[in-house]
């Protein structure tokens, strides 16, 4: 039977068609056709190129939200930010610092306390310290009249009275008669009085004492110091530091340093070997002169010790090269005179051509001749 439906009757195709729905060749190609279809449309819809727009899109978007955020929080964070704030620069702080850190500081003891300065601010004392001392100078005269008021306890009213007096002021003098008691008829007003003035306030000397002792006695070892000249040394050592005030303080640069320690025993030492005539501080000035000599000389010898050590290392270095160049020298000669013995040793007096078995008989006995004659 024709399969074609154009050339079949109808009876032929009818009966085509029951059995080709029997056979179920028409759901098969409709699933076939359906599947197509939707392969096509997977195809499609798994394209790369469709893809990587659709993911391009979305970046897209997702970077635009992100910069309109991050617009949002920089403008949020400048409206939070005062107007009058300014932020300070770093390098300027970091540079405070740096130079805080490089600043000198000295330590002067004055007084009694200890301070602490930069050099700026020693630069700035320098002309106020000349100033003082000028100013110091101007009232070393009247330190004594100065120290005269302050022990009798002259105050500025009595200063003036008694200058009022000293000017004719009657009422002044009043005054004066009337605070001391004194009656004036039994002043003596005759031309010969002889009128002494009692000599009131301290002496240069006194005065500089003083001023030291107010100064060192704030150090621990001020009571050694005062031991020394109030007690252990003789009243001619005392004299003498009352003539010359600084010796005190040289003495006590010399306790506080731990020198005194040290030249004490050897003054004690000298004072008993000699008659015991001379002062304290005599002895003392004696036994340091001579430690210092003896150190000097110490230090000269240490000196003069590294010099001939320098001296002999120089030299022990000049021998071991001078040793070292004859050692060269003479492993140089030995081996030129082996270079000679053998260069002499491999020498021949026969030639090479002069082999007795090849020699004619004439040639042989021209040969002998000549070592004959050479013999």
């Amino acid at each position: 039977m024709s399969t074609n439906p154009d050339t079949m009757t109808d009876e032929e195709f009818s009966r085509f068609m029951t059995d080709t729905i029997a056979e179920g060749g028409i759901v098969e190609e409709e699933e076939a056709v359906v599947d197509a279809v939707e392969e096509e449309e997977s195809e499609e819809l798994e394209q790369p190129e469709d893809k990587v727009s659709t993911e391009d899109s979305d970046n897209e978007a997702d970077d635009e939200i992100d910069e309109y955020t991050e617009d949002e929080d920089s403008d949020d964070q400048e409206d939070d930010q005062p107007d009058d704030v300014e932020e300070e620069p770093e390098e300027e702080v970091d540079e405070t610092v740096k130079a805080e850190a490089t600043i000198r500081t000295h330590r002067v003891k004055a007084d009694g306390d200890e301070f602490e300065f930069t050099d700026e601010e020693l630069i700035a004392l320098a002309p106020k310290a000349m100033n003082y001392t000028k100013k110091m100078q101007e009232i070393a005269p009247y330190r004594k009249r100065i120290s005269a008021m302050k022990d009798n306890n002259i105050t500025e009213d009595d200063f003036n009275l008694m200058m009022d007096v000293f000017k004719g002021n009657k009422d002044a003098i009043s005054t004066i008669l009337k605070r001391t008691g004194t009656d004036a008829l039994d002043l003596d007003d005759s031309e010969d009085i002889n009128y002494t003035p009692t000599s009131y306030g301290k002496d240069e000397s006194t005065l500089a004492i003083e001023e030291i002792d107010n100064v060192i006695s704030k150090d621990p070892e001020y009571n050694v110091t005062k031991r020394v000249i109030d007690e252990d040394w003789d009243n001619s050592s005392r004299t003498e530091f009352r003539d010359n005030p600084k010796l005190i303080e040289a003495l006590h640069y010399d306790v506080k340093h731990g020198i005194y320690n040290q030249v004490a025993p050897l003054a004690r030492k000298l004072k008993a070997l000699d008659d015991g005539t001379k002062s304290d501080i005599t002895y003392y000035r004696q036994a340091g002169a001579q430690m210092r000599e003896k150190q000097e000389l110490l230090a000269k010898q240490d000196v003069e010790a590294k010099k001939n050590a320098t001296t002999q290392e120089a030299v022990a270095k000049v021998k071991t090269k001078q040793a070292k160049q004859a050692e060269i020298k003479s492993s140089s000669n030995k081996r030129k005179s082996a270079a000679t013995t053998k260069s002499k040793a491999g020498k021949r007096d026969v030639l090479d051509y002069l082999d007795a078995d090849k020699m004619s008989d004439e040639d042989f006995t021209k040969f002998m001749e000549k070592q004959i004659k050479k013999g």
